[in-house]
């Protein structure tokens, strides 16, 4: 798969530029005041840097580029990077470089003193800082300081980037990379913020697509997503989760290994039907990458050389030489205790829970569905059905497991059962040893699951008779 060229980054970075200027964005919010600015590349680029840095009456202390030593443009001087005035400079710890795409950086990077090559930043991270919903909080903190880290035109500490917007492929992503706890991590609107928030406990960075990906509104993290899948392509990282979404789009271009996603991968009609064309270098919602053709998702792209998947029916031709298949309970019991703890902490389940379900004998999960919601009754009556279903069961070890979308608080309704966070994958609670004997719903996917493991399938309608009596 070809990287980018100098020329396709330089033409991308001075869209970004016109963008910034025509919609009256700020890049000044990057740095501290105590900031010393030095623009390293004297050419168009780093000349738009340098003005709209003034505009916003931040001071750039000069511009280094060999080629233009001796002029100024404006009021700041182009100085030598080797010289006199850029080495003082560079011992001073306010001193930050922002360095425009240029050939020679290894060569930059080999020169310059161990101290200062944490204040060498590309000029892509300011791009990402222009918009205003990023300030408002849609990165957060460890984030943030990911971006004053990048050495070397990468993202340092971070070794590969996981997308997902399911907690079943969220789930499976953390189980196939070894090395999730050194991802940045893409989320996608399904996913509630809460999963951010244990993310960020952890001290993980993450994005959260919050809004609809293509509401304008949203333009700020596509415009984020644009400059990282910059950085990828160039270097090379490793991409896994979902190629689908709007946020993996974006990413092409990286070495992306495609993780399962329920049926979704399994239907080559679909995935045939969803692919996309990527040739439109205009237009900022696709991708700069212009590989000549449509864009298969699913893992069905020739770009994409892996596919991890947990079953191997119905996996098509194109498929079979890069499906990886892998067993979920295979991989928890190879992770670590500390690891297994941070991946129950990822969803919410603390050790209190993981302990009750330990100590339960037959457990009867109970999985709610937002009928309320969805306008199939009132959450009154919807209250009353869940009670009449669930007092059938008063013998019996029931645990409540909410649907993603129901945000109706079960402790408060039914007091002494075991509740459990919305987004847990039904899946973890065989891997963390709860011994189910029966699913009790409304016609749910999760019934797959206790087919596998051969529970009992208690499926209702919703007047609250079973079904199969």
């Amino acid at each position: 798969m070809r990287t980018l060229t100098r020329a396709e980054v330089c033409r991308d970075m001075a869209y970004s530029t016109l963008r910034i200027k025509d919609e009256g964005l700020k890049i000044g919010g990057y740095f501290e005041p105590s900031d010393r600015i030095v623009i390293y590349g004297a050419g168009a680029i780093g000349r738009q840097l340098c003005d709209l840095l003034t505009s916003e009456n931040r001071a750039v202390e000069c511009l280094v580029d060999r080629g233009y030593a001796g002029e100024s443009h404006g009021e700041v001087p182009v100085w030598k990077f080797d010289g006199e005035e850029v080495t003082s400079l560079l011992l001073d710890s306010n001193t930050v470089v922002v360095v425009t795409p240029t050939y020679d950086w290894q060569e930059i990077m080999e020169t310059v003193p161990e101290e200062a090559k944490a204040r060498f930043i590309p000029a892509f991270l300011l791009f990402a800082y222009a918009e205003k919903e990023i300030a408002s909080g849609m990165m957060n903190a460890p984030m943030k300081a990911l971006h004053k880290q990048i050495l070397d035109m990468d993202i340092s500490g971070i070794s590969n980037i996981i997308v997902t917007q399911t907690p079943y492929n969220l789930l499976l992503c953390l189980l196939a990379n070894p090395n999730w706890q050194n991802a940045l991590f893409i989320l996608g609107k399904p996913l509630p913020e809460s999963l951010g928030n244990n993310l960020d406990e952890l001290g993980i960075p993450y994005m959260h697509i919050k809004a609809n990906d293509m509401y304008p509104g949203n333009q700020a993290l596509l415009e984020v997503l644009r400059l990282l899948g910059f950085l990828v392509a160039l270097e090379g990282t490793d991409i896994w989760g979902l190629d689908h979404t709007v946020h993996g789009k974006m990413l092409f271009g990286g070495n992306f290994k495609v993780v399962e996603d329920g049926d979704f991968n399994f239907d080559p009609v679909y995935c045939h039907q969803n692919s996309f064309d990527c040739e439109d270098h205009s237009n900022p919602q696709l991708l700069r990458f212009d590989c000549g053709r449509r864009y298969v998702v699913g893992g069905y792209d020739e770009a994409v050389k892996e596919i991890y998947l947990t079953r191997d029916d119905n996996i098509q031709r194109v498929m079979e030489k890069k499906a990886i298949l892998f067993d979920m309970e295979e991989k928890w019991n190879e992770k670590s205790a500390d690891e297994r703890k941070k991946i129950l902490k990822v969803f919410g389940v603390d050790e209190e829970v993981v302990a009750k379900l330990n100590d339960m004998k037959e457990c009867y999960i109970f999985l709610t569905k937002p009928m309320a919601d969805d306008g199939f009754m009132t959450r009154e009556e919807q209250q009353q059905l869940f009670e009449k279903i669930i007092g059938k069961y008063e013998e019996k070890n029931v645990v409540i497991k909410p649907h993603p979308r129901d945000d109706t608080d079960y402790g408060q309704l039914f007091p002494g059962k075991v509740v459990l966070p919305a987004n847990v994958p039904i899946e973890v609670l065989g891997m963390i040893g709860a011994d189910i004997k029966a699913m009790i719903g409304f016609g749910t996917t999760a019934y797959a699951y206790g087919d596998r493991i051969g529970a009992e399938i208690h499926d209702y309608t919703m007047d609250g008779v079973r079904k199969y009596d």
